[in-house]
């Protein structure tokens, strides 16, 4: 029982580490804009950066602890059929998928930036075209600042659904010992909760960021708060042509060794 307990403690440790990770650098890239931007125009402290970034992240952390516990529950599958080499392909398509939306949404973020710095009319508020549909066809439903927080967290959840499910897999796999040939119940609550582990972690460093943001809205003005939304924009672009042009040459070479 201590040596499940153990390896079950070491297998939510690297979960959590992993998600802190992964937070500080891609999460922070990817829901660190449209965050900001949401902070600048309806909230300008720390405490509201914090709050917002808090709903968002109840939205995605739900959207993987769910993933987390269906793979979970099918783990056993994936030990034993092996799963190696389409592991780094869909890997790498992941990463590139993640790459073209990065840079859907640093444009379209570029874009309401540079209207506000024109003093444009624009909605400042971070949502998907699809969602602004929505919201103009159920305006009382959006109207609703925690779900529409919660359900941009819940898209970004899906934005990288694949690279979630595959780093699950790779860590249930990991502890297939953990289990022994008993799969179901077990590994898909286990499964849930690394997930869950991973997504508090991911979770940690874009409140603090976005906490940050809210702080320094309130000591600057908007016009200097609107450049550095821009700039977010912009980094968040640039780091979607790199995963594109690097994930895009990886699938080139490994479709031509095929």
């Amino acid at each position: 029982m201590s040596e499940y307990v153990g390896a079950l403690i070491s297998v939510v440790a690297i979960a959590f580490i992993t998600g802190l990770v992964r937070g500080t650098a891609m999460c922070t890239f990817l829901c660190g804009p449209s965050l900001v931007s949401y902070t600048i125009s309806e909230g300008r402290n720390w405490k509201k950066g914090a709050l917002f970034a808090l709903k968002f992240n109840i939205g995605r952390i739900a959207m993987i602890t769910v993933v987390g516990g269906v793979i979970g529950y099918f783990a056993g599958v994936l030990v034993a059929g092996g799963f190696d080499i389409p592991l780094i392909t869909l890997l790498i398509l992941g990463y590139f998928l993640v790459g073209v939306y990065s840079i859907i949404l640093g444009m379209i973020l570029y874009s309401r930036a540079r209207k506000r710095q024109l003093n444009l009319e624009c909605d400042c508020r971070s949502r998907f075209m699809f969602l602004e549909k929505l919201q103009k066809k159920y305006p009382k439903l959006f109207a609703n600042e925690t779900f529409a927080l919660m359900i941009l967290g819940l898209i970004m959840g899906v934005a990288c659904l694949l690279e979630i499910t595959l780093l699950d897999a790779i860590i249930l796999a990991s502890a297939s010992a953990l289990f022994g040939a008993s799969f179901g119940i077990a590994t898909a609550a286990t499964g849930a909760f690394t997930m869950f582990m991973f997504g508090v972690g991911s979770a940690i460093p874009v409140i603090a960021f976005n906490a940050s943001a809210g702080y320094a809205s309130s000591k600057f003005t908007h016009k200097k708060m609107n450049s550095f939304a821009g700039i977010m924009a912009v980094a968040l672009i640039t780091m979607g042509f790199i995963l594109v042009l690097r994930q895009g040459l990886l699938l080139l070479v490994m479709l031509s060794a095929s």
